[in-house]
């Protein structure tokens, strides 16, 4: 972090704002990452059953639709390392490139084993864009700055969203599946141009890049690296369940839990799992946040065609209203007044409260005989809920982690929302593949409930954020330390 960020006073930071000239390269190109990687999530997921199909690859759908996910999981844990060393720039230029590769590698995919590859290498790209953003973020901008970027992140999201599924699916029904690649490929280009200008100079890491490698680093990277492994194998587990081989399905399932709870100590901060105060406290609160969102969000289209009878044109609504209340969400987190006001310890409590009320009537979907319009306004609450406390957990870490150890939290956080989020899509869909042969709405009334709970016990633990280790920067002007109370 600059000496000019550390230093300079709230009040002349607010006036100068995001998108003075000296912030506009920084504010501008991250913003058009984030709408980049809100298109590319999007696009991907329409065109893939089309890319299946063509390729006679429908066994291996669901592993190309992991393999980002997984990928991810372990990409995160070495660059969070790598970016504490060489700084940010050095990773979003490789990262940018390895983008271009992984959509161009699926565009022009021969078979859909070679698909799954490609969206390997497009996670690996995504975990490297997402850490250098926010730890260039964090070392560009000021704190009182921090809770308007990530409320301008949180709507960069809304256009994508909305436009991306029909766009996407327009140009594979017109032009071919393929070209949905090779235009989110083309994308980057003009994303990357208005970033550049915040990439140059020298490189910004902030240890020697050509010493050895700490040894609770080189533990870190294997153990996120056996997290990817596992999240894997529990990938797989779960689409064996309900077939002839549900017995093998159920035994690895079984057997990579316990697995995974080992690695997942090892890769994350000290505390995580009891979500001991402060930065332990915030990642454990991320994963439940990603968990919880995760089973609703990905398996309410489902519940919508399977028990509402939508058709695939307007099961996507769901898609749209997570997009558009979560950006308010954001949006409204970052405002002046509410920064002001509250402190981050009351507004991740009122997110966890809104997505507490909001997935409980979105349980409602799941009977047929509640009118549809109630659980989405309800899933609507829900999205609010998400996009206060995400961004409020986002400017928590960034006050609480060291700041030479900015890339090792951040990774930790992208860690434990990225794992949470494919452990229960690996044991929802593991649900799902038991009871496929009699798929009724008790089924998912209880697959729906589940993240109720998740999002109280995230409102039970909020508190635990502040306190701990590590305390927020100081800045000009100031007495004390600020707190997260």
């Amino acid at each position: 972090m600059t000496s000019e960020t550390i230093d300079e006073a709230p009040d002349a930071a607010l006036t100068t704002g995001l998108w003075s000239r000296g912030r506009l390269p920084v504010t501008a190109g991250g913003l058009a990452m984030v709408t980049l990687g809100a298109y590319a999530d999007r696009a991907t997921g329409t065109v893939l059953p089309a890319a299946s199909t063509q390729l006679h690859g429908l066994a291996l759908f669901g592993a190309a639709g992991a393999a980002p996910m997984v990928a991810y999981i372990a990409a995160v844990a070495l660059f969070g390392v790598i970016v504490d060393r060489r700084g940010p720039s050095w990773l979003l230029r490789r990262s940018a490139a390895l983008f271009v590769v992984g959509q161009l590698g699926s565009a022009l995919a021969p078979t859909m084993l070679v698909l799954v590859g490609t969206r390997w290498v497009s996670g690996v790209s995504e975990a490297g864009l997402d850490i250098g953003v926010t730890v260039l973020l964090a070392q560009a901008l000021p704190e009182v700055l921090r809770p308007r970027m990530f409320g301008a992140m949180a709507v960069a999201w809304v256009l994508p969203s909305v436009v991306g599924p029909p766009v996407s699916g327009l140009i594979a029904q017109s032009l071919g599946w393929r070209w949905a690649f090779t235009v989110t490929a083309l994308l980057l280009l003009p994303a990357y141009a208005l970033l550049s200008p915040a990439l140059r100079g020298p490189a910004r890491g902030l240890s020697d890049p050509s010493g050895a490698w700490p040894d609770d680093r080189k533990r870190l990277v294997r153990a996120g690296a056996g997290c990817s492994l596992v999240a894997a194998i529990l990938v797989l587990a779960g689409a064996l369940l309900g077939g002839p081989a549900e017995w093998f399905g159920a035994a690895l399932m079984l057997a990579s839990l316990p697995a995974l709870l080992v690695l997942t100590r090892r890769a994350l901060p000290a505390g995580t799992l009891r979500a001991a105060r402060g930065m332990p406290a915030v990642v454990a609160l991320r994963a439940l946040t990603s968990a919880g969102f995760g089973i609703s969000g990905g398996f309410l289209p489902l519940t919508l065609t399977r028990v509402r009878g939508f058709g695939p044109a307007t099961t996507g609504i769901t898609l749209t209203i997570t997009g558009v209340f979560w950006a308010a969400g954001s949006w409204v987190h970052g405002r002046d007044k509410i920064q002001a006001r509250t402190s981050p310890t009351l507004r991740v409590r009122a997110g966890f409260a809104a997505m507490t009320a909001g997935l409980a009537g979105t349980v409602a979907l799941a009977v047929p005989t509640v009118p549809v319009a109630l659980p989405l306004i309800a899933w609507a609450v829900a999205g609010l809920g998400i996009g206060t406390v995400v961004p409020a957990l986002s400017v928590a870490s960034l006050a609480l982690a060291p700041v030479q150890e900015q890339g090792r939290y951040q990774s930790a956080i992208y860690l434990a929302s990225s794992l949470a989020g494919s452990v229960v899509t690996a044991i929802g869909g593991a649900w799902i593949a038991a009871y496929r042969a009699q798929l009724r709405p008790a089924t998912f009334v209880t697959l729906l409930s589940v993240p109720v709970l998740m999002a109280l016990l995230g409102l039970l633990l909020a508190g635990r954020i502040a306190g701990g280790r590590g305390r927020p920067p100081m800045v000009r002007g100031q007495k004390r330390p600020v707190s997260l109370r």
